[in-house]
């Protein structure tokens, strides 16, 4: 059974707008031109059928479904499905005390660790976390964390029931644009040190990811991806993949 995943980023924050680092606080709300991208977002899933959905639990992420249900409801034919599932392993990489700084504050203090992080090298990127004065790897960490929702995912769908004709499932997941970058690079057997490499989510950015069997135990990796919004792009198989 073909099963394809359509991982897409929330729209615009006050925080985004702002230059504020968000982490996985819920503190930010989407603003207008958000609202508008998401409602625009939903151009990307109107060919398909969407069988699950599958949500972080920030604001958000909610709003740009919010934006998204009220795009298929005034469709004529209608794609999402009635309900959803919120996972909190969805949420954004925890940045812990860099989370509501500003970026020009952020590479003022932590030079280091911000070169790392936009350079991809997750084993220099160090944030501190003073309420347990523990210093953290973030995206290791994420990459980690987006690997465990993969597998209780693909758990949860192995167990949706469905009828004989019903040859394929899609799933959409409304998310972040870092964690998208993991569950991508996840998905695709690439290691923490692909982020950044292949592009970034903008604001209600669409990758669609294909596996080609469902059911297989222990997870094989996709068989390929793609970029679905809002520029596609040509399909880019597992042999592509950043090592």
């Amino acid at each position: 059974m073909c099963f394809t995943v359509y991982v897409m980023r929330h729209g615009q924050t006050d925080a985004n707008a702002n230059e504020i680092e968000q982490g996985s606080a819920d503190f930010s709300r989407l603003t207008d031109l958000g609202k508008e991208q998401a409602s625009n977002a939903y151009q990307a899933l109107v060919d398909t059928r969407v069988t699950s959905i599958y949500t972080s639990p920030l604001s958000r992420a909610r709003q740009t479904l919010e934006q998204l249900r009220q795009a298929d409801a005034s469709s004529t034919q209608t794609v999402l499905p009635p309900s959803d599932l919120i996972l909190n392993d969805l949420r954004e990489i925890d940045q812990y005390d860099w989370q509501g700084q500003s970026y020009s504050e952020l590479k003022r203090q932590f030079p280091e660790s911000w070169r790392a992080w936009e350079k991809g090298i997750p084993d220099e990127m160090k944030v501190l976390e003073t309420a347990t004065d523990i210093v953290h790897y973030p995206l290791l960490e994420m990459w980690e964390r987006a690997d465990r929702v993969w597998n209780e995912i693909l758990d949860l769908e192995k167990k949706q029931p469905h009828d004989d004709n019903e040859n394929d499932r899609s799933v959409l997941i409304v998310a972040h644009g870092n964690l998208g970058q993991a569950l991508l690079g996840s998905a695709m057997g690439w290691d923490a040190n692909s982020f950044n490499e292949k592009g970034v989510f903008g604001n209600c950015g669409c990758a669609e990811i294909e596996f080609l069997d469902l059911d297989t135990s222990p997870r094989k990796i996709a068989n390929r991806w793609r970029w679905q919004w809002p520029v596609p792009s040509a399909w880019s198989p597992t042999s592509s993949a950043v090592n």
